[in-house]
């Protein structure tokens, strides 16, 4: 259908008035859009708020970043077994190994990463030289029911 052209001015500054609306509200948004969540200074301020970034960055394999919210959760709350796995496990996919390293000594018997913490202390003690360290926690872990191979692959780990 064709508009008069009297209605066509009316329609098309209507839609320029809209078009422009829309424009200005994109225009004042665009500081807030240019921001990463990385640079973005509100995530993280709590302990709640870091757990979630955390477990949101792990879902979508961002695990540097999970990393490093969950230390941020750990700085609040040194001493949650949890936190303290959930952390040593994420630091161990980023390959942050000296800092999962300080972990892995704070795993206890009832700690459910523990068999993870005490392989890497094994791998830590085998690479220094500390044969006999190795063997000794190769032995708790036995003790323990958990099974350590050697393989061509590397280094498994199993419960009886």
């Amino acid at each position: 259908m064709i508009l008069p052209l009297g209605r066509r001015r009316r329609a098309s500054g209507f839609a320029t008035t809209v078009l422009a609306g829309a424009l200005a509200g994109l225009l004042a948004a665009a500081p807030a859009l240019a921001k990463t969540p990385a640079a973005d200074d509100r995530i993280g301020g709590s302990a709640y708020g870091s757990y979630l970034a955390a477990r949101h960055a792990e879902t979508i394999s961002a695990i540097d970043d999970a990393a490093r919210f969950m230390e941020q959760v750990l700085a609040t709350d040194p001493d949650n077994d949890r936190i303290i796995g959930h952390a040593f496990v994420l630091l161990v996919n980023d390959g942050r190994m000296e800092q999962a390293e300080k972990l892995a000594v704070r795993a206890t018997a009832k700690s459910s990463w523990a068999p993870l913490a005490n392989m890497l202390l094994v791998l830590k003690a085998a690479k220094a030289g500390d044969f006999a360290g190795a063997d000794k926690i190769r032995d708790e872990l036995l003790t323990a029911g958990v099974i350590l191979e050697d393989t061509k692959a590397g280094t498994r780990w199993k419960r009886k």
